[in-house]
């Protein structure tokens, strides 16, 4: 009897490890249960104008279609119509075996968020800082023409996007957090306030290494062929031409100057800015005629500076959009720049007479701030099927609306 007894405390025992281990899997499976139907729910937005009754209703019924949808005691679903986020939370019973151990056993609960990420159309500009008075300032006679594109500018401040009497941007839509702000006092219907910070699309994007110099202090005088490598020092190209191979140009130490007449030329070329001296300046008599790499690491890159150079921490003084440039675009005849320019703790200042990029196949830019002022016309093109040039992710074509989970 004893022995009998033995057994089945024994089986007890194992059957109560047992039915942990199983609770532990369900409970895995309710929490898949409340991500997919959150992700599933919040796909809803990308095909309706966010009618609330039907995303909760479908986030019940996938909750309902699961493997743990039996037991389940409850459904909440909650809708953020501005931020496209969809909360679901599912509670459920555990299933046992051993009636005196489930009696025991607390109700199993699971929560997710999605929101769904992305923006249809197409990208060519975006302004990231969010502390900056103006991210995108248009002064005096400069235009911006982008009208098969989005300009997107992240400050929360009402002048995010600021455009002077006697300028103009002319874009397929313009998305601030802020404001927008217009010196001519006329409508832009292609404005829109209020939107939602748009995240870093190449935040992510892996950096080339700073490996021991190739060249140090380069200056081109004449006519020279230039092979890609690390420049220490930088590359000045002082009224001579430049004519560069294909691949990658790291800089450190010192700009990419062209100044005096000076030219640039070169097809799938990509400049990597390592440093604070590393510096994008055009003067205003340079000519520039230059495309991204199509393969490696700075494939679509034209220019890439180092995210981790020169940064002023976030909500640490970056106040003014009037701060002194640190790149700058002077040229009149810098009219083909084909790929991104990613530039995500500088000022670019683009300053001239003449069109800027208007014989590229598309150009994209990304910068901290922008300013343009004097008269130049920056055109953002967006024929990407002329150009064998990948554009990167979250830039460009974005036609893939994504849902992704948040917490």
């Amino acid at each position: 009897m004893p022995g009998a007894v033995v057994c089945v405390v024994l089986m007890a025992v194992i059957g109560g490890s047992l039915d942990l281990m199983s609770v532990s899997n369900q409970q895995s499976s309710l929490q898949d249960l409340a991500d997919n139907a959150s992700l599933a729910a919040v796909q809803e937005f990308a095909v309706s104008t966010g009618d609330e009754a039907r995303i909760k209703s479908i986030a019940a019924a996938y909750a309902q279609s699961g493997e743990a949808s039996a037991n389940i005691n409850s459904i909440e679903t909650r809708v953020n119509l501005e931020e496209r986020e969809v909360y679901v939370s599912v509670t459920a019973e555990p299933r046992s075996n051993f009636a005196l151990i489930k009696s025991s056993m607390k109700t199993m609960s699971a929560s997710a968020t999605a929101r769904l990420a992305g923006q249809g159309g197409n990208i060519c500009m975006i302004g990231l800082s969010g502390e900056s008075i103006s991210t995108i300032r248009v002064r005096s006679r400069a235009r911006i023409t982008a009208e098969t594109c989005g300009i997107y500018s992240n400050s929360s401040n009402r002048n995010s996007v600021f455009v002077d009497t006697t300028a103009q941007i002319s874009a397929d839509l313009i998305c601030t957090v802020g404001g927008y702000q217009d010196g001519n006092r006329v409508a832009n219907y292609n404005a829109v306030e209020d939107c939602t910070p748009i995240a870093d699309p190449l935040e992510m994007r892996p950096t080339p290494k700073v490996e021991t110099c190739d060249f140090n202090n380069k200056v081109v005088i004449a006519t020279e062929t230039l092979e890609p490598g690390t420049y220490c020092g930088g590359i000045t190209i002082d009224a001579g031409t430049a004519n560069l191979k294909p691949g990658e140009y790291i800089l450190t130490g010192g700009p990419l100057h062209v100044t005096n007449n000076g030219t640039l030329n070169g097809d799938y070329v990509g400049f990597y800015l390592s440093g604070p001296d590393a510096k994008l300046q055009f003067d205003y008599e340079a000519t520039v005629s230059i495309s991204a790499p199509k393969e490696g690491l700075m494939t679509g890159l034209l220019f890439f500076s180092s995210p981790n150079d020169g940064v002023v921490s976030k909500g640490k003084g970056k106040t003014s959009g009037l701060t002194k440039p640190s790149h700058y675009i002077r040229s009149d005849n810098a009219r083909r720049m084909v790929g991104t320019i990613y530039l995500p703790n500088g000022k670019l200042l683009i300053d001239g007479r003449r069109p800027i990029a208007d014989q590229s196949e598309y150009t994209v830019i990304i910068a901290d701030t922008f300013e343009l002022q004097d008269g130049p016309n920056l055109v953002l093109r967006t024929d990407y099927h002329l150009s064998d040039i990948p554009v990167p992710d979250g830039v460009g074509p974005v036609t893939e609306i994504q849902a992704k989970l948040v917490n």
